[in-house]
């Protein structure tokens, strides 16, 4: 009896298994497999970028019904979130195309390959950013001097780490080390030089 019931077990949890799987090895209809798009398909060549032309002040500006129709499909899209745009002439400054431009947004994470460029570009690829501790008017007094390093995070500094490079407790541990070897004891203020950044720090625009 009990050998029954085994066999019993086992062919119930065989049954929908081999269900599932069998359709895995049975000839598959060509209409019914997944066609992957050409643009997501793997590279075969590394494509090439032509040069650039400079403007010509006599090219005629597109027609800018035509061009809205196509960007307006273009901008379409079937899921969760919306898309803005502005279109100038470079020469003359003048509106061709514009979709919610007046509407804020996220910035889109295409952005931060803009930014990276234009910070290349603007302040070179050596440029690092620091946070240092340096001495106030007194020696209790102690000045965090920030330096835009978005790469700071708390604990230890970690060489194999983003975020982390840099690490608070490995900064406070110097500051301590150097506090002890200038004398200075008991309790010291902290405060905070921000001034290496000017202007508003929201985006006017």
């Amino acid at each position: 009896m009990t050998s029954g019931l085994l066999i019993c077990a086992l062919a119930a949890v065989s049954v929908p298994v081999g269900l599932q799987l069998a359709p895995a090895f049975l000839p598959q209809d060509p209409a019914a497999v997944a066609v992957v798009p050409a643009a997501q398909e793997l590279p075969t060549a590394l494509g090439e970028v032509a040069a650039v032309t400079p403007l010509l002040s006599t090219a005629p500006l597109p027609d800018t019904a035509a061009l809205a129709s196509e960007l307006k499909k273009a901008l379409t899209y079937d899921g969760a979130g919306t898309f803005g745009m502005y279109v100038t002439d470079a020469l003359t400054g003048q509106e061709i195309f514009s979709q919610a431009a007046e509407t804020a947004k996220t910035p889109a994470s295409n952005l931060k390959l803009l930014t990276a460029g234009a910070a290349l570009q603007t302040l070179g690829a050596d440029t690092r950013f620091t946070t240092t501790t340096v001495s106030g008017c007194t020696p209790t007094e102690l000045v965090l001097r920030a330096g835009g390093d978005a790469m700071l995070a708390a604990g230890d500094s970690d060489a194999t780490s983003v975020m982390g490079h840099a690490g608070l407790m490995t900064l406070a541990q110097e500051t301590a080390k150097a506090l002890s070897a200038a004398g200075v004891s008991g309790p010291v203020t902290l405060s905070i030089d921000d001034t290496l950044f000017t202007g508003s720090a929201l985006n006017p625009k």
